[in-house]
């Protein structure tokens, strides 16, 4: 049997965004919370959520803390594509469903910008890109998110708090 989940990549600043999308997550598929500086290495980003998941799960759909679930059979479909699948167009902000034993090597990121550097480039081919992903960038500013900019699809909303064009 297969041991599916979810992890989600939290940051403490981050608490009302968690509490939000913890709300927002109906399913049965056990939930992961790592926490940067306790459950994973200070200001390793995604990557060492990624680091951590494949040894918890054999197949995991990494979240950021800083979405919000719009339509929970996103977990159903993500699980039900074979592979690896990115839930952004051209696989930006390394959300999706990850099969462990098909990831390699993950690179160490030790501060923003490696983490920016690898986004694209962590994962070999083949991967797959979801019906319905969200965008990269958007002209969407919601002020009552300190201005981060609003992505949304079908699925999920996801506040972006860093980004360049």
């Amino acid at each position: 049997m297969t041991m599916k989940g979810i992890i989600i990549c939290y940051h403490p600043d981050n608490k009302e965004y968690l509490d939000r999308l913890l709300e927002s997550i109906k399913t049965d598929y056990p939930i992961t919370v790592l926490t940067n500086g306790i459950d994973r290495p200070e200001n390793s980003y995604e990557l060492g959520a990624i680091h951590i998941a494949k040894e918890i799960y054999d197949e995991f759909i990494l979240l950021q803390d800083s979405v919000l679930i719009k339509d929970n059979t996103l977990f159903d479909v993500l699980f039900n594509i074979d592979g690896n699948v990115f839930i952004t167009e051209g696989g930006y902000h390394y959300m999706g469903k990850f099969v462990s034993n098909t990831l390699g090597n993950i690179p160490t990121a030790n501060n923003k910008d490696d983490s920016i550097r690898y986004e694209l480039h962590w994962l070999d081919k083949p991967f797959t890109i979801m019906d319905n992903p969200l965008p990269v960038h958007t002209e969407i500013f919601d002020e009552n998110k300190g201005g981060r900019m609003r992505l949304e699809s079908k699925y999920l909303i996801k506040w972006k708090g860093t980004w360049s064009k």
